[in-house]
């Protein structure tokens, strides 16, 4: 299972993507604590 985030209406997409990466870590943190039993199913989040 692949998860997906669509953003819309940006100004700047390339300042939205720099902050993305950023904060990479703390998305996928809040990912997985927010969905243990489907990790559990699937496995690890991939990059």
């Amino acid at each position: 299972m692949i998860g997906q985030i669509q953003l819309v209406n940006l100004k700047d997409p390339f300042e939205a993507k720099e902050l993305i990466a950023k904060k990479k870590e703390e998305i996928i943190n809040l990912a997985t604590n927010k969905t243990p039993f489907s990790l559990n199913l699937a496995g690890m989040q991939r990059y």
